[in-house]
């Protein structure tokens, strides 16, 4: 299966999205809460804009679906945090996002119809658009 960048992208949007509204804390004061939702959606932002880079490169537009490949790619990526910050911290942010890779396959196989994404991400807009969701 042929992935567009623009494909992949919508999908990263969609999947930090539901990471945001899922991990909101109703323990948590609504400051708390947006100041852990800016958290996570930067943290994921930056991991899957490196993984775009390394699946897709400068140029290419075009992905063929291979697991194997984002795995190995996200781990070296995943690998690289943890070389940077060995905080407790880093490891489960790592597992957060190894965990919302295995979403993406999901929401790509679901996904048929293509929509225009930003070409580069807007952690602000994802925000927003999580809470306009709920």
């Amino acid at each position: 299966m042929i992935i567009t960048k623009k494909e992949f992208k919508d999908a990263v949007k969609k999947v930090i999205i539901e990471a945001v509204k899922e991990t909101r804390d109703p323990n948590f004061t609504e400051e708390e809460n947006k100041v852990a939702d800016k958290k996570i959606a930067t943290g994921m932002t930056e991991f899957y804009s490196k993984l775009i880079v390394k699946l897709y490169g400068q140029d290419n537009e075009e992905w063929i679906y291979n697991k194997e490949e984002v795995f190995d790619n996200a781990n070296t990526i995943l690998n690289e945090r943890m070389a940077n910050n060995d905080a407790i911290e880093t490891i489960f942010e790592n597992l957060a996002y190894t965990a919302s890779v295995l979403r993406l396959f999901a929401m790509l196989k679901e996904n048929e119809q293509e929509e225009t994404v930003p070409k580069e991400f807007d952690v602000e807009e994802i925000l927003k658009e999580a809470k306009e969701r709920e």
